[in-house]
């Protein structure tokens, strides 16, 4: 997958700098935001490039300085599909980590599950000062029609 998504992306920047050299363009700024789509769109592979933007002597934008790090890409062909789980247990056996790694995750699923169904997330969102908070008994009683009957 790697693979694939750094030759795509390189067929990209390679497209981008033919069409900057056949018609250079005026502002680097919208060629910087077309490079920018382009690495987003291949999010494992845009740190394996680094990318300039040529400018000739009138200041336009001419072409495309690529440079493939190959410490990157190396690290990042031996790194693919790996785990690294960091703790501060004192077990040195990999196996036994990695099944309370297990653990912790089908112990912690059940609380994830119904958020997501939910679409529910914490809202920290601040109050304007001349709101005051309401009382809770008297929200729920207007939300669920208990009605208080006094005598």
């Amino acid at each position: 997958m790697l693979a694939r998504q750094e030759q795509r992306l390189f067929a990209k920047l390679l497209e981008i700098d033919t069409a900057l050299r056949k018609r250079p363009q005026p502002t680097v700024a919208a060629v910087k935001r077309r490079v920018g789509r382009g690495l987003g769109r291949y999010p494992a592979a845009d740190k394996l490039f680094e990318v300039t933007v040529q400018q000739n002597e009138t200041g336009q934008a001419c072409g495309l300085a690529i440079a493939c790090l190959l410490d990157r890409s190396q690290w990042a062909r031996q790194a693919q599909g790996v785990y690294l789980l960091r703790t501060n247990g004192l077990e040195s056996d990999p196996a036994k980590l990695w099944h309370w790694y297990l653990q912790l995750e089908q112990a912690e699923a059940p609380f994830a599950l119904p958020r997501a169904i939910s679409g529910c997330t914490p809202c920290f969102t601040t109050r304007p000062s001349g709101w005051k908070p309401i009382s809770w008994s008297a929200f729920w009683r207007w939300r669920y029609g208990a009605h208080w009957r006094c005598g």
